[in-house]
């Protein structure tokens, strides 16, 4: 590529650039302001008795809160309580608990913030009912690793009541019916197909979604529950 041709692509390149930082630049003046807004909030007297009461961990009623406000309330309620660094907030319906985890986006950064969903669907692992759903175990497996590397930076995790309700695939099953592959080395191909069906993956002509393989020819596409999707070249 000779310079005059490639300066139109470096142009293109640069805008993005300068758009992502710009987006990321509204997200943390709308983020700093926001949290300004919750000190104001958390020293009016109604709120912080309320907080006070909170922290004592005596059971507390609170009514009267609109949906706008709530974002407001449990940022408060994470910078003005010596809580642990992980907090559950439990809504009553998924189509809250989603709508919440969209509001509070502009109060919390990314890495402090994740939506914990109800089961896709139910799936018989062995003689148990549960259910290895790929975006719950996203969160847990992301929350072990905080736990591993002890960071105490508070997170927030939104739940409708029935996703805590439900059942989840336990880590040492997990770990326990993990299947690593080597290059070069000998694969039986029927035995694989089997481990994957007794796992509970669905055969299809492609692959689209998780829990899924394909086979065609000398060529097997899985998309794991957890991880990336992966060719197998036999």
């Amino acid at each position: 590529v000779n310079h005059n041709s490639s300066e139109p692509i470096s142009h293109e390149t640069d805008k993005k650039y300068d758009k992502i930082q710009q987006q990321k630049l509204a997200h943390r003046n709308c983020l700093n302001a926001n949290i300004y807004l919750s000190e104001l909030w958390r020293r009016t007297p109604q709120n912080s008795a309320l907080l006070k009461s909170l922290q004592t961990a005596s059971a507390t009623v609170c009514s009267g809160l609109t949906a706008s406000a709530r974002p407001l309330f449990i940022q408060a309620c994470h910078s003005g309580l010596n809580l642990k660094p992980i907090i559950l907030w439990i809504t009553p319906t998924s189509d809250s608990a989603e709508r919440l985890f969209q509001d509070c986006h502009t109060f919390f950064e990314e890495d402090q913030l994740w939506l914990f969903p109800e089961k896709e669907s139910v799936k018989m692992l062995g003689d148990e009912a549960d259910t290895a759903d790929p975006a719950r175990l996203a969160v847990l497996q992301t929350l072990d690793r905080y736990q591993e590397q002890d960071d105490q930076k508070q997170k927030l995790i939104i739940a409708p009541l029935r996703a805590v309700m439900q059942p989840t695939v336990r880590a040492e099953k997990l770990e326990k019916s993990k299947l690593t592959l080597k290059v070069g080395e000998n694969i039986d191909i029927e035995l694989l197909l089997e481990i994957l069906n007794s796992e509970g993956y669905s055969r299809v002509p492609m692959v689209e979604g998780r829990g899924q393989y394909a086979v065609r020819g000398g060529l097997i596409d899985v998309y794991p529950i957890t991880g990336q999707p992966a060719r197998l070249e036999l």
